[in-house]
C-alpha cells in the first residue's frame, strides 16, 4: 500500500497532473457550454458535435476530480489532508521546502510552510461533499448510460467550484513540498477561452 508520507514530492506531481487534466477537460467543457449558448443556430451538425463532445469533457472533468478526491484510494488530496494534520507534518514538509531550489534556512521555511498549511486546510474545508457525492453519482450513471446529462445531477457551478478547490489544493502542495508554483487553476480559463473560440468560428462558418 502507499503511503502518501514516504514520497510527497512524487504525491504532488501525481496530484498536480490529474488536478491540470481536470482542469482542462473542464476548461474546455465550459468553453463549449458558452459557445454553444451564444450559438445563432443550435440545429446544425457543428453544434451537435460540440454537444456530445462537452459530454465527454464532462464526463473526464467528474472521473479526475472523483479521483483527486476519492478517499478509498492510497493518493488522493483527502489522503494529503489527513497527512497534514498530524503534529510532525509541519516539520516534515518544511524540511523538504528549505532544501528546495533556492534553498530556505530552516526556520525561515518553517514560517512559509505554515501559511502554506492554513491556506491549504482552509481551502479544503470549503469542499461541499454533498456536490461531490452527486458527481459520484453522475459518475456511476454515467459510465452504465451513455448520454446521461451532468446537469441532472450538479449545477454547473458547483462543478466549477470543485474543479478549482482541486486544483487550488494541489497547487498549495506542490509549492509547500517543492517550492514550486504550478497551478493547474490557470488552465481552466486558458482552455475554456480557447474552447469557445474555435468552436464559435466553427459555428459562424456552418450558418454562412
Amino acid at each position: 500500500m502507499f503511503n502518501i508520507e514516504n514520497d510527497l514530492t512524487g504525491a504532488a506531481k501525481k496530484l498536480s497532473e490529474w488536478a491540470t487534466m481536470a482542469a482542462r477537460s473542464y476548461g474546455i467543457y465550459a468553453g463549449i457550454n458558452t459557445a454553444i449558448s451564444h450559438a445563432s443556430d443550435k440545429s446544425t451538425l457543428s453544434v451537435h458535435h460540440a454537444d456530445e463532445i462537452r459530454a465527454q469533457m464532462a464526463l473526464m472533468t467528474v472521473v479526475r476530480a472523483f479521483a483527486l478526491l476519492d478517499r478509498s484510494t492510497d493518493l488522493s488530496i483527502q489522503k494529503v489532508y489527513r497527512f497534514l494534520e498530524q503534529p510532525h507534518a509541519l516539520d516534515v514538509v518544511s524540511q523538504l521546502y528549505s532544501e528546495s531550489d533556492p534553498h530556505w534556512p530552516l526556520d525561515s521555511s518553517r514560517n512559509e510552510c505554515r501559511k502554506f498549511f492554513e491556506r491549504f486546510l482552509t481551502e479544503y474545508r470549503t469542499i461541499d461533499w454533498e456536490s461531490f457525492g452527486r458527481l459520484q453519482s453522475f459518475r456511476n450513471n454515467a459510465l452504465a448510460h451513455i448520454g446521461v446529462e451532468i446537469t441532472k445531477f450538479v449545477r454547473y457551478q458547483e462543478l466549477e467550484l470543485i474543479v478549482r478547490t482541486c486544483a487550488r489544493l494541489s497547487g498549495e502542495f506542490t509549492l509547500m513540498v517543492s517550492g514550486l508554483n504550478h497551478w493547474p487553476e490557470e488552465d481552466i480559463d486558458e482552455y475554456s477561452r480557447s474552447a469557445f473560440e474555435f468552436w464559435s468560428s466553427l459555428f459562424a462558418a456552418d450558418v454562412t
